[in-house]
């Protein structure tokens, strides 16, 4: 717990970093900007200076001082009258200063900036300032939609942990109860003098553990070997109806405190793998036995729909799964509650196992609510025809 917040910490300390480091880039490219086209305003007036002396000090007279006659006005300009010749000095300043124009009106003369020059100076510091804000939105989705995704796997990861956490926990205990019983038992037969019916109680009961130990082993084995696509599927024809006799006569009707009702309509074939669909009926057989009170029933059945696929479904009268928690149980080690105050047994592999089967062989899982309680799982399976 204290690693996964460490993790959860840093990543957010990260986010806000680069959060602040985007504002702080976007900002200096926005100050940036104005500084460029702030000094391109103080060219254009540094022009219009230079024009102005320029005039004052008659540069254009002297340049043009082989003209014969030229056609002097008479012009306000800068608190001063001037001789000039508007058409040549119209001429000079399109000549040496192309951003500039000269406009007379009422015998003064000014000295501005083209209408088109300012229209395209705002026109350009306009398109870049808007290229900044689409980049950086465009950066802000990507830095978003990663930063999203990088914390789901981090969660992903923390819940994968913690749910491998109870598993070896749940496995610790799974693996040393029926050792340990089984070796008290045989030292109980070992050291002491018991008549033949003790015996061989005894020896029932250390067989049911070592079954016990063996079927979770097995179950391990599997869920390894379907993860890691290693194991060699062997499909044929099915018939599901003997398949679950032979499991009836296995249970019988009646486990511990609760009844088996088996519901098994006959010659229903399915194209599978006999040895997973075994598995996959034990395991949700398993599943609804371990979590259904003392004195209630299990319903196991199998039938065929009107379009002809096989449906198969075990009912219990337990407390039932949240609508949350139907989204979660076929994860692989998933198992609602703490490992160290559950009560009930079990690893988090049998559904994991059931989903992998049902996937593999192209069925269908629901899960439902029973009523009034308790849970339904219902497996669709499309029929084979011999």
């Amino acid at each position: 717990m204290i690693k996964s917040t460490n993790t959860k910490l840093l990543f957010y300390t990260v986010v806000m970093y680069i959060i602040a480091a985007f504002f702080w880039w976007g900002y200096l490219l926005v100050k940036s900007n104005n500084e460029i086209f702030e000094h391109k305003n103080e060219i254009i007036v540094h022009k219009i200076e230079k024009a102005k002396i320029a005039i004052l000090t008659n540069a254009i007279q002297n340049s043009k001082a082989d003209s014969l006659t030229p056609n002097l006005s008479t012009l306000k300009f800068e608190n001063q009258t001037l001789q000039i010749d508007a058409s040549l000095l119209i001429k000079y300043i399109n000549l040496n200063f192309p951003e500039l124009d000269v406009i007379i009106s009422n015998k003064y003369l000014e000295i501005g900036v083209k209408h088109q020059i300012i229209k395209s100076i705002a026109n350009e510091k306009s398109r870049r300032f808007y290229m900044f804000i689409g980049e950086g939105f465009v950066i802000a989705l990507f830095l978003f939609w990663a930063f999203k995704n990088l914390l789901k796997a981090i969660n992903e990861k923390n819940r994968l942990l913690a749910m491998q956490s109870n598993f070896m926990l749940s496995v610790t205990h799974e693996l040393k109860t029926p050792v340990a019983s089984s070796k008290l038992m045989l030292e109980t037969i070992q050291k002491r003098k018991l008549d033949e019916s003790k015996v061989h109680y005894l020896i029932e009961k250390s067989l049911e553990d070592l079954s016990r130990l063996d079927d979770l082993i097995e179950k391990i084995l599997i869920s390894a070997k379907l993860e890691n696509q290693a194991f060699v599927y062997i499909k044929e024809a099915v018939n599901f109806s003997e398949l679950l006799h032979k499991l009836k006569n296995r249970y019988g009707n009646k486990l511990g405190m609760r009844t088996l009702i088996w519901e098994i309509e006959n010659d229903l074939h399915i194209y599978a793998d006999s040895v997973l669909i075994s598995s996959m009926v034990f395991n949700l057989i398993e599943n609804a036995i371990k979590y259904s009170p003392p004195s209630t029933s299990i319903h196991i059945v199998l039938s065929e729909e009107k379009d002809n696929s096989v449906i198969f479904s075990v009912s219990d009268q337990g407390d039932g799964i949240s609508e949350l928690e139907k989204q979660l149980i076929f994860a692989k080690f998933y198992r609602s509650g703490n490992e160290n105050t559950r009560t009930s047994k079990g690893t988090g592999l049998g559904l994991f196992i059931v989903s992998t089967v049902v996937k593999e062989h192209k069925a269908k899982i629901f899960v439902s609510d029973n009523k009034p309680n308790g849970t339904i799982f219902k497996v669709r399976f499309p029929k084979f025809k011999l």
